[in-house]
């Protein structure tokens, strides 16, 4: 069973998070996948941060969707730095899903750099995801174009 957390910021973001889910479902068969989803808001919640926790530490594959790869929430970033030193689960991925596939290509962007650390010491593989752009749509969170998840590079390496 491969477990996937999917952690998302808003709709728009959710409906990215969806999109890696259906395409990793496709690829391992969706009865063997077992999945947690998120909101970024509700991880540190007292009320959910246990569970957060836990799902966090027992996932293979952590999917990350936000619309930038500037600054994450704060919120995000208490959350993996709590979960972060209790993960003792074997390889897996954590995979940054966002709607600015340019900033991907920077070095400095604030979210990369932070996710690649947060990968490093969890010792999971991390994938920048560069979404495909088909055409545009009002969700965007720029009103530019929305990105359709083209996962075939998500084998770990």
């Amino acid at each position: 069973m491969l477990n996937i957390m999917l952690v998302y910021q808003d709709r728009v973001t959710e409906a990215w998070a969806a999109k890696v889910h259906d395409q990793v479902a496709h690829l391992v068969g969706k009865e063997n996948i077992h999945a947690s989803w998120w909101q970024i808001s509700d991880l540190i919640q007292p009320g959910f941060i246990a569970d957060a926790i836990w799902s966090a530490t027992q996932a293979d594959v952590i999917i990350v969707a936000v619309p930038t790869a500037g600054e994450l929430p704060d919120d995000l970033c208490v959350w993996m730095d709590v979960w972060l030193p209790r993960r003792s689960r074997g390889p897996g991925v954590l995979v940054m899903v966002t709607g600015q596939p340019e900033e991907l290509e920077s070095q400095v962007s604030p979210a990369l750099q932070y996710l690649r650390e947060v990968a490093r010491k969890g010792h999971l593989d991390f994938i920048p995801h560069e979404p495909k752009n088909q055409g545009t749509t009002d969700d965007s969170p720029s009103g530019k174009q929305s990105p359709d998840s083209g996962i075939a590079t998500f084998a770990p390496a």
